[in-house]
């Protein structure tokens, strides 16, 4: 909101001072006399000329309508002289050039309007599927919130993706982008804006639903079918696992950044329990994530600083009680004195890699305590 406020008193800025130079030029022929008054009117112009580039650089509408008014001004001033001013030849030659210098600024303002308008766009716009990109969802979804009617954010991410990527190569994987991109669209329609967010992850503000879930596993069924890929003369096919999560507006959440943080948590819980429906936002999600980046924390910190240790459950053979053995246990105790459970942190180390660390570390103490 401080960067947004900050733009429009930049705008501001430069609208003032483009109406205080034209002011300042009118009033020329008050303030000075005729000898210096054409030196004046051209350093006036240019002021004035020089703001309404920076104005239609900010605003390309306001910049373009205050140039057209400028121009309108000068007709009207020309219209005057001629037909009120005694010395018509002096005074209307040198508005006639006025004029003229006018219609080549408006002209000159359009062009350059032209070309910010389509920088601007090109910022935000994602070169490979035509979609908004990270810079401009966030944009986006404001504007949804501001607009303060009920929609549905659906975060979506095709999650072997990758794999398809490296295997076909990366003009492959953008046909498999734009496939997918096609049949997102088509599905949505004009019910709401679709953004590509980063590499195999879409983002959907959905407006104009009952049932958002119901919604997302049918694009997510639709997705799923075989995408054809043009290898040479006979065609291939491949097929994409999406996952999704869904956040609602206002009543998960009320601002963009939550909006955002809430469907991610909604995707990785689909991702991670590798469900093939969406997953929706609930509250305790949050919480759970929250408890998956602390033990993973934990992990790398209890091998660092041997947060570990291991208890060994004898084994006895069934025929005449034998001792056979030892069952490995590792355990984890905090600097608190804590116990940290096994059934928690097992499965945290398994999906962050850790668990192969973890396997050395046990290898290396149960030998070194044998």
């Amino acid at each position: 909101m401080a960067f947004e406020l900050k733009n429009k008193t930049k705008r501001n800025i430069f609208y003032v001072s483009g109406i205080l130079c034209y002011l300042l030029f009118m009033a020329g022929p008050v303030i000075l006399d005729r000898n210096g008054l054409s030196q004046m009117s051209g350093i006036c112009s240019a002021m004035q000329y020089a703001s309404c580039l920076l104005l239609v650089k900010t605003n390309q509408k306001r910049g373009v309508v205050t140039s057209i008014i400028l121009l309108l001004a000068s007709a009207l001033n020309l219209v005057r002289v001629l037909v009120f001013s005694h010395s018509q030849y002096t005074s209307s030659g040198l508005l006639l050039s006025g004029f003229f210098n006018q219609v080549f600024f408006l002209v000159t303002i359009i062009w350059f309007g032209v070309i910010f308008v389509k920088q601007e766009k090109a910022a935000v716009t994602d070169p490979v599927t035509g979609l908004l990109n990270n810079r401009g969802l966030p944009n986006e979804i404001q504007n949804s919130v501001e607009d303060a009617q009920p929609f549905w954010l659906v975060d979506i991410e095709l999650g072997n993706f990758k794999l398809l990527n490296d295997s076909y190569g990366h003009m492959y994987g953008d046909v498999i982008l734009k496939e997918v991109t096609k049949r997102i669209t088509d599905y949505v329609g004009n019910r709401g804006k679709v953004a590509r967010k980063a590499g195999a992850e879409f983002v959907i503000i959905l407006k104009e639903t009952a049932d958002a879930e119901k919604d997302a596993n049918e694009l997510l069924c639709i997705i799923r079918e075989k995408i054809e890929l043009p290898f040479g003369v006979d065609n291939m096919y491949c097929y994409v696992t999406p996952y999704a999560g869904i956040v609602a507006f206002p009543g998960d959440a009320g601002n963009s950044d939550d909006l955002i943080k809430f469907a991610d948590m909604a995707l990785v819980e689909s991702v991670r329990g590798n469900h093939s429906d969406a997953s929706v936002f609930r509250s305790e999600m949050e919480m759970r994530i929250k408890r998956h980046t602390e033990l993973e924390h934990l992990i790398k910190e209890g091998l660092e600083k041997d947060y570990f240790f291991l208890v060994y459950q004898p084994q006895y053979m069934l025929s005449g009680k034998k001792l056979r053995g030892f069952e490995t246990l590792l355990r984890m105790r905090l600097p608190d004195g804590s116990m940290v459970s096994p059934a928690e942190f097992i499965p945290v180390a398994e999906m962050s890699g850790k668990i192969i660390s973890i396997d050395d570390y046990v290898l290396r103490r149960a030998m070194n305590e044998y």
